[in-house]
């Protein structure tokens, strides 16, 4: 019998496939696959069987809400998205497969990422 899947070494910055067992789209059934950006990396997180992530759209934002980080078709090899960083949310590392990297966000991108992190969260 084959060994289940073990979760990859999570580093900042990289985008997976992630089928959430829950939904944030109504009237969709779960499971559904989103493109998560992972926020948590390092000693200290390794041992957790979670970790935190934001989601990607490519749904263009209504206003240029400063939560919204843009992310262009260059980097995700699909086509232009943002990154909803007003809702963080927090995954079983173990829906995190291996195989479903689906990109990195360069630095640059992930020092917007930060200042929308604070925007979005409400940090001073």
């Amino acid at each position: 019998m084959a060994q289940p899947e073990s979760p990859p070494v999570l580093v900042r910055g990289d985008v997976y496939w992630v089928a959430f067992p829950y939904v944030f789209d109504r009237g969709r059934r779960p499971p559904i696959r989103k493109l998560a950006l992972v926020l948590q990396e390092g000693p200290l997180f390794e041992p957790r069987q979670q970790t935190s992530v934001v989601i990607l759209t490519t749904s263009h934002p209504r206003r240029p809400y400063p939560y919204y980080t843009f992310v262009p078709a260059s980097v995700t090899g699909m086509e232009d998205s943002w990154i909803d960083c007003s809702s963080i949310y927090t995954v079983e590392r173990s829906v995190i497969n291996r195989g479903s990297l689906a990109f990195r966000i360069p630095n640059h991108i992930m020092e917007d990422v930060n200042d929308a992190l604070y925007a979005g969260l409400c940090i001073p």
